[in-house]
């Protein structure tokens, strides 16, 4: 049979439609306001996200919180989210904690993120361990590190402490005395 359009082949329509559903979802997403068809709880499975499901290993609980953070900064998830989307994750002997945090709060609040990365470290990160990070950023020194390597040793290892963390004077401080 002849195509009756000429020598132009017809698209079949469900590619035409797909094609529309396409636009109008990046357009969708264009505006203002407007979010993404998925929750961020899904697009988060979809970054690989892990579930911590155990206590003690103060090492792997930090850098899952850190893997976390920064994937969700990545995503460009709204702050006010973020608690509530590491809480699905928290699976496990871990989940008592979560649970019980969750149970404290006023029905309808939100969980800052900084009340729950404090509450995190406090239980998940021994004193010990604490303790023992806030002396490595204390005698940190550059010795044979990169300035590269040498920053992002130093930021990661800023964080252990309190007193210079969201201070920019002390830290360049501390830095200065760091640097070789």
């Amino acid at each position: 049979m002849a195509n009756p359009c000429g020598n132009v082949p017809r698209r079949p329509r469900s590619s035409i439609m797909g094609g529309i559903q396409q636009f109008t979802s990046a357009l969708m997403n264009v505006f203002p306001g407007h979010r993404p068809n998925r929750t961020f709880i899904e697009i988060a499975k979809s970054h690989g996200f892990t579930e911590l499901k155990s206590v003690g290993d103060c090492e792997k609980a930090e850098q899952w919180l850190e893997k976390m953070e920064d994937t969700l900064e990545a995503m460009k998830c709204p702050l006010n989210e973020w608690a509530n989307i590491i809480g699905y994750f928290i699976q496990g002997n871990a989940r008592s904690w979560w649970k019980s945090m969750n149970e404290s709060r006023p029905l309808g609040s939100w969980m800052t993120w900084a009340a729950f990365r404090k509450h995190f470290i406090a239980y998940f990160l021994s004193p010990s361990y604490r303790l023992r990070k806030r002396q490595e950023y204390l005698e940190f020194r550059q010795g044979d590190l990169s300035i590269t390597e040498f920053d992002s040793t130093f930021r990661r290892l800023a964080r252990h402490h309190d007193g210079t963390y969201d201070n920019p004077q002390a830290q360049m401080d501390q830095a200065m005395l760091a640097l070789n």
